[in-house]
């Protein structure tokens, strides 16, 4: 598992200005165009009044718009430069911790021994990615322009440049300066177009449109956006675009934190753990056009009546790869911002996927599931094996052929599982030897740590005199070096 951080970095999904959806002044709103619209705004809910549309498409304007002559791209700009120095602010935090003689650098050995270790490879690692003219010591300047990890580490749109993107598709100059008189203009015009009885409230009827969708938590009323179709027969938005799915197709989107066994390869990091998860495809006659979300990577296999599967889609925090389908009907989305990662869709991480969803494919999602550590999921009904909210330290593999997968990367065996996997396979195969299932001491130089070492799934490592440091991560297990007693890793 991954750990969080820089948690204030706001990632949000651009929207394209269309200048083919932008409305002349006379023609109103669609309930369709309003669904893209609503879909990018903070709104408290999904019915809002004329009141609190106007606050909500106001309210950056008044907090950016620094000239007073509306809100513009520069306005939008400089809201991500601010974002962009509270990011460095908090990096240059997290190492000046290390600082201790207040000179602002860091050097190897006080990095030493403010964390305890003796060895040497941790600091090793962190001196050669950063330490840009290997001088040895981190500068101030060094320090600030670290770039930030984890999730949150893209820049998305900020607030302003989301109003920008958004009313652009009402009105194409919109998307370079919306003012307060606009904003009203366009309140006037929603609630002219769509609020039949004139309450002041856009509700459900009138938001309905098309279709309210049943999915497996209940159901969803979702909006189907006129669908905006490229040459290339694909829909596109921003930087993020997908195959269109057949009129007739069931879209389905799937999602999971982690698949709850290992996979036997992965996709160019032996840090990182692969998860497999089974997607069986129930028998039917419509086509499924299937997306795909996780957090960790993982080789979904498909199963069952794959030739009902017209297009797999897949995105998420970390791509994966797919088993089971032909190479031209998978698609991988470019960037962690198209499509999110989420499990359970009727968390606010949930609602926000299936509306990058609708907005991929510009049509309405027809029924979205999944679980923390997915096993099996069957298609289009959801039915979920096994759902958990973990995956258990005791967690299996799966042995795959690499040429059997497809993914946006090469596909490579781990030469040492990830987890409980790699340390049994270690012990098996003579490079470990163990007393306890917590303890294991190796006595043959071996490839690499097992991946996936973290939380509970850390254990304890003891390197025998001559075997060097192994390569990859511990994550957070205690290594400890026989021969000389130096130790790395919190947990020693």
């Amino acid at each position: 598992m991954k750990s969080l951080s820089l948690g204030t970095v706001i990632v949000a999904v651009l929207i394209s200005a269309v200048p083919a959806m932008a409305q002349n002044m006379t023609q109103g709103v669609s309930a369709q165009q309003f669904a893209l619209l609503k879909s990018d705004l903070p709104l408290r809910s999904g019915t809002p009044t004329r009141e609190e549309l106007v606050s909500v498409l106001t309210r950056p304007i008044r907090q950016l718009d620094v000239d007073g002559n509306g809100l513009d791209r520069d306005d939008a700009t400089a809201q991500v430069k601010a974002i962009q120095s509270q990011v460095r602010a908090q990096v240059l935090a997290s190492f000046l911790p290390f600082d201790l003689d207040g000179d602002l650098q860091v050097t190897e050995l006080e990095m030493e021994r403010v964390s305890r270790i003796s060895g040497r490879t941790v600091v090793e690692q962190l001196f050669t990615r950063h330490d840009t003219d290997a001088d040895g010591v981190l500068t101030l300047q060094e320090m600030m322009t670290l770039p930030p990890t984890g999730p949150g580490s893209g820049y998305g749109a900020s607030e302003g440049e989301r109003l920008l993107n958004a009313v652009a598709l009402f009105k194409t100059e919109w998307g370079s300066r919306f003012t307060l008189e606009d904003a009203n203009t366009l309140t006037d015009m929603i609630f002219d177009s769509l609020d039949a009885d004139g309450n002041g409230i856009i509700d459900t009827l009138e938001l309905r449109g098309d279709v309210v969708v049943p999915s497996a938590m209940g159901h969803l009323d979702v909006q189907r956006p006129i669908p905006i179709h490229t040459a290339e027969g694909t829909t596109s938005g921003s930087h993020c675009t997908v195959p269109t799915a057949p009129p007739d197709a069931e879209v389905v989107l799937v999602g999971a934190y982690e698949g709850k066994r290992y996979s036997s390869v992965h996709f160019g990091d032996i840090t990182e753990d692969v998860g497999y998860a089974e997607v069986h495809v129930e028998k039917g006659s419509k086509p499924l056009y299937v997306l795909l979300t996780d957090y960790t990577p993982i080789v979904w296999d498909f199963t069952g009546d794959v030739s009902r599967v017209s297009n797999v889609v897949v995105g998420g925090f970390d791509l994966g790869g797919v088993v089971g389908i032909p190479k031209e009907k998978i698609a991988f989305l470019e960037a962690r911002s198209c499509l999110s990662y989420a499990y359970d869709f009727r968390s606010d991480e949930g609602i926000t996927a299936l509306r990058q969803a609708e907005r991929l494919i510009r049509r309405g999602v027809t029924s979205a599931g999944g679980t923390y550590a997915l096993e099996r999921i069957s298609l289009p009904s959801m039915v979920v094996d096994n759902p958990s909210s973990h995956s258990g330290l005791d967690r299996r593999h799966v042995d795959i052929d690499p040429e059997s997968v497809v993914a946006a990367t090469k596909v490579i065996p781990f030469q040492v599982l990830p987890g409980q996997s790699g340390l049994r396979q270690l012990v098996a195969d003579g490079y470990a030897e163990t007393t306890d299932d917590r303890v294991y001491r190796i006595i043959k130089p071996i490839p690499h740590f097992p991946a996936g070492l973290h939380g509970g799934y850390s254990v304890r490592f003891l390197i025998a005199k001559g075997v060097p440091m192994p390569n990859g991560d511990p994550g957070h297990s205690c290594v400890i070096m026989e021969e000389s007693g130096q130790t790395l890793g919190l947990t020693c």
